[in-house]
């Protein structure tokens, strides 16, 4: 199995308690091996991540509430007010950011990626070039027996599936839906592009 990390860009997401960004959106990626298709997952840390509020500012949509805040600490969903993104999970996330921080930067001897001035005005510390990476591999035949794992992980989320839902909804396992959606687009020869981005591509 592995587990990637890696500073997630300038300076973006808020602490828990305040609203000037000083931390990346610092996505975490990993992916355990079943017995069928693996499990994989691939996040931002942040509760939304800056290519939302790209393509909310490209297509004119307004973003999610309760995910970004502009220069005066309110909640908005402009686009172009945005100044910085909640961590997800309030300070559990923010904790999971700081991590992912410290990995990716000062323990690998890496700059980290937010500075501060005298002022206490948020800047960017490094350039994106500087920004470092986190992997781990682990091989399961170190610690256990490979086929063993595999199905472990599969009954861990077939046990999760067979609890009770909630009224209407569906019990999702993290990376499924995009699994399911993949497969499905492979067999039917499918590519699903939208309309303004196949616009674009038309007008190259």
């Amino acid at each position: 199995m592995t587990i990637v990390m890696n500073d997630g860009g300038p300076a973006f997401t808020a602490p828990p308690g305040g609203y000037d960004p000083v931390i990346g959106t610092n996505p975490i990626a990993f992916g355990i091996p079943t017995e069928g298709k693996p499990l994989v997952v691939d996040m931002a840390t942040s509760k939304r991540a800056w290519a939302q509020v790209m393509l909310a500012d490209k297509y004119g949509t307004d973003l999610p509430e309760n995910a970004y805040y502009d220069n005066q600490g309110k909640v908005t969903v402009n686009p172009k007010a945005v100044h910085a993104a909640m961590p997800f999970g309030d300070y559990k996330g923010f904790a999971l950011v700081l991590m992912i921080e410290v990995l990716c930067g000062s323990l690998i001897g890496m700059n980290n990626m937010m500075a501060v001035d005298d002022n206490t005005n948020v800047e960017l510390g490094v350039t994106l070039n500087d920004r470092g990476a986190f992997i781990l591999v682990i091989d399961p035949r170190q610690t256990s027996d490979l086929d063993e794992f595999k199905k472990a992980n599969t009954e861990l989320t077939r046990k999760i599936k067979t609890t009770h839902s909630l009224r209407g909804q569906e019990i999702r396992i993290p990376g499924e839906q995009v699994s399911q959606l993949q497969s499905s687009h492979i067999a039917e020869d499918l590519l699903n592009v939208p309309e303004e981005l196949w616009q674009e591509i038309q007008a190259m």
